[in-house]
C-alpha cells in the first residue's frame, strides 16, 4: 500500500505548490476565474461549467448546512 501511495500521491509540500504560488506570485494576480494545474491554467471540466449542476450543487449546500 505505501509502495502505491508513494507512486500516486504528491507530497504536501508538492500538492500545496500551485496554492502557494496563486496565493503569493504578482504573476497571477490579476487573474481571476482560471482552474490551475501545476501553477499552469488547465482546462475546467465540462460538469463544473454546467449552471444546472451549479444550482442544484448550491441548493443542497445550503440545505445540508442549514443556510
Amino acid at each position: 500500500v505505501r509502495m502505491a501511495y508513494s507512486l500516486t500521491m504528491d507530497s504536501e509540500e508538492k500538492g500545496a505548490e500551485t496554492t502557494v504560488y496563486l496565493a503569493s506570485s504578482p504573476e497571477v494576480s490579476d487573474v481571476t476565474g482560471e482552474y490551475f494545474i501545476k501553477k499552469k491554467v488547465a482546462p475546467s471540466s465540462p460538469e463544473s461549467l454546467d449552471e444546472e449542476v451549479g444550482e442544484k450543487l448550491w441548493e443542497w449546500a445550503t440545505k445540508e448546512t442549514g443556510l
